[in-house]
């Protein structure tokens, strides 16, 4: 393609839409350490007090809670951000979308379990999505589309 079009070979990507991306002959590591030390730096959560589980098992969300309410805007801030952060952390995928659901009638319960997952985000803030290289799953993709043909005719 080099020599049909005019382009640069900018090597191997490494940074994307805050996604640090580290490739190897075999394997693809994405993490987004560098956004999640953005983000908890932002609300003045870096050093903060780490957990190693995303939610106490004896809370409960509640649409009408008894606490007081708070910042709509910060709060949605906070959500956003996790949000994003869920593409390299999939762990914290069904918390984040349980406390997205309150975006209407915010109160400082639901702020305190946001920050709680901040602070798990602070405890696993290096973790990294592999990728391989298997060349069993391209055999075995290929011959369930052949199948699939087959089966058609």
């Amino acid at each position: 393609m080099l020599a049909e079009f005019d382009m640069t070979d900018l090597g191997l990507l490494h940074y994307f839409l805050g996604l640090q991306i580290i490739q190897n002959d075999l394997d693809i590591f994405i993490s987004q350490e560098k956004y999640a030390c953005g983000l908890l730096k932002k609300i003045n959560m870096f050093h903060c007090k780490t957990c190693s589980t995303l939610m106490n098992i004896n809370d409960k969300l509640c649409l009408n809670d008894k606490t007081a309410k708070i910042n709509k805007h910060f709060y949605r801030n906070i959500v956003a951000g996790l949000m994003y952060l869920t593409h390299t952390h999939p762990d914290i995928l069904f918390l984040v979308s349980m406390i997205s659901r309150f975006m209407q009638s915010l109160y400082v319960h639901h702020l305190g379990t946001t920050k709680r997952i901040l602070r798990y985000v602070c405890d696993t803030i290096n973790y990294r999505i592999l990728y391989q290289h298997v060349a069993e799953f391209y055999f075995l993709s290929l011959q369930i589309v052949i199948e699939q043909i087959l089966l058609m005719t």
